[in-house]
């Protein structure tokens, strides 16, 4: 009789240590993997047309996210960290660009530099500011209307 307890001990043990031993080799790795699993490049969303309707990616400054016409212009996009030619961590901002494919912006708002404070600019097909409206670093408003060479013809602060 203590054979038997001591040998189906024996067997039972035996196998709660292969199991353990298979659910470490093969399940917990998969359990692992699945939570560290992330998109790690530029990313692109196609419609049912085949065409590039969404483009998500990165920068060396930031992210954005780009909505686009069949054509394939942006038509809008929502960015962080500046541009590449002006990096800057705390920018972020919303442009919309013109429909005719001359990628000039129409409409921004976001951060202005150089103390990321809130902004918005309306700009003309010609890509020059026409409308301005910012918050100073004391929250003051300001207000500035530009001609079509940029000159300001109505502030108010």
């Amino acid at each position: 009789m203590k054979r038997i307890i001591i040998l189906s001990s024996l067997v039972t043990s035996a196998v709660w240590l292969v199991m353990t031993a298979l659910a470490v080799v093969f399940v917990f790795p998969a359990v692992v993997d699945a939570q560290v699993a992330r998109v790690r490049f530029d990313d692109v969303l196609v419609g049912a047309d085949g065409h590039t309707q969404v483009h998500i990616g990165t920068t060396p400054t930031g992210s954005s996210i780009q909505l686009l016409n069949p054509d394939g212009t942006v038509r809008a996009q929502l960015a962080s960290g500046g541009g590449v030619s002006n990096p800057d961590p705390a920018a972020a901002g919303l442009n919309l660009y013109y429909p005719n494919g001359s990628n000039t912006i129409m409409m921004r708002a976001g951060t202005a530099a150089p103390l990321d404070l809130p902004a918005m600019t309306l700009r003309d097909s010609q890509g020059t500011v026409r409308y301005g409206v910012s918050l100073d670093a004391s929250g003051n408003a300001s207000i500035q209307i530009l001609d079509a060479d940029g000159t300001v013809i109505l502030s108010a602060t």
